[in-house]
């Protein structure tokens, strides 16, 4: 089996962990790494027999990958994404994509300029519960959804943020919790539900000494009427995963691994009607849906990525997906300091200037 070329740009923690799992994907051959680090980027090449660059550039000009993994700081994924695309070759980026949905827009057009993939890591996008969920929902199992809620909470320390001078900083992220921690949640959200057509956000810094949000909370609306609550921060513990949707015919409760069901016998819009009963019983049947395991991980993210480019077929997280729950939590935080609800699609224009004066005062200076 003829296998793709791939290299890794950042030779950090994840591209660590992606190296090893690299290893055991048949599709792919990793031939090579590189970092402004060097002494890094050599690290983990002699670690997997590979070569080192100090530079994405000359990696480019003298491996001539199939495709890239970006496993960088996101606020220089574009640039390191465009690039490889300008040298022939197709780019999986991290999560999330960009600091800023503009950033974000020059990837998708640039690879649609040079006719290349242009895929995002949302590895939970491969869980079997979360593919059940999505079917349910775009199936219409539930019948027409009108409340959508997910709180997803982790907790960090101060000297998390202290670890790094990028991190939790305007410049060094271009946001906090919405852009490192939650950007699979919001995928989520997006990615089953749909997407919002307004959102009204409250972005907080309660705990920790940092320049970004550290606790943010959203109410959203739907095209067709439907609401929506979302909420992240790294200021609770115990964490918790909670993903509740409500439909006409029902509802379900997913807490991250188990999805428990309810099932009406009538839609309740019928049954408002037309009962003479003034509290009817639900008659909802509870039940654990039933998902076989697959195969899921950022391994499976990387092995679709590469039978995509082979099968010249869009892959699972698309650059023009992804970027939906980058909006969101622009949006959110754009409504934030705003005080008013932010209608998607965003105003580029408008967040472009909001980022830009608050990088402006960053303390972080690259």
């Amino acid at each position: 089996m003829a296998k793709l070329r791939m290299a890794i740009v950042g030779a950090g923690g994840m591209a660590n962990m992606h190296a090893g799992v690299i290893q055991k994907i048949e599709e792919v051959q990793l031939t090579a790494v590189a970092d402004i680090n060097v002494e890094a980027a050599q690290r983990l090449a002699a670690k997997h027999s590979i070569r080192a660059y100090g530079d994405h550039k000359e990696l480019l000009k003298k491996e001539r990958p199939d495709f890239v993994l970006v496993v960088t700081p996101h606020p220089i994924h574009p640039v390191i994404t465009v690039d490889a695309f300008k040298a022939g070759a197709h780019v999986l980026s991290e999560k999330p994509m960009a600091s800023n949905p503009a950033d974000a827009d020059r990837m998708i057009a640039a690879a649609e300029k040079h006719g290349k993939l242009l895929g995002v890591m949302f590895q939970q996008r491969t869980e079997a519960p979360r593919r059940k969920l999505r079917d349910m929902v775009q199936g219409g199992e539930l019948g027409a959804v009108y409340r959508v809620e997910m709180v997803s909470t982790w907790y960090r320390s101060q000297a998390y943020y202290d670890s790094g001078t990028w991190r939790g900083t305007w410049a060094g992220e271009g946001g906090g919790v919405l852009l490192n921690q939650a950007p699979h949640d919001l995928d989520q959200f997006v990615w089953i539900t749909g997407v919002p057509a307004e959102v009204a956000g409250v972005v907080e810094t309660r705990l920790h000494s940092i320049e970004v949000e550290d606790s943010a909370s959203a109410l959203v609306r739907y095209a067709n009427g439907a609401r929506g609550y979302f909420h992240t921060s790294t200021v609770e513990q115990p964490e918790v995963y909670r993903l509740e949707i409500c439909g006409d015919r029902g509802k379900v409760l997913f807490d991250g691994r188990t999805i428990r069901r309810w099932t009406l016998p009538a839609a309740i819009s019928e049954v408002t009607s037309s009962t003479k009963e003034s509290m009817p019983a639900s008659g909802a049947k509870e039940e654990v849906v039933e998902v076989p395991a697959v195969p899921a991980g950022h391994g499976e993210m990387t092995r679709d990525f590469a039978k995509a480019i082979m099968e010249n077929r869009q892959p699972l997280a698309p650059g023009r997906e992804a970027i939906v729950s980058l909006e969101l939590a622009a949006a959110m935080i754009l409504s934030s300091h705003r005080a008013r609800p932010v209608s998607l699609p965003l105003n580029r224009g408008a967040y472009s200037r909001f980022l830009r004066e608050k990088c402006r005062t960053s303390r972080f200076k690259g």
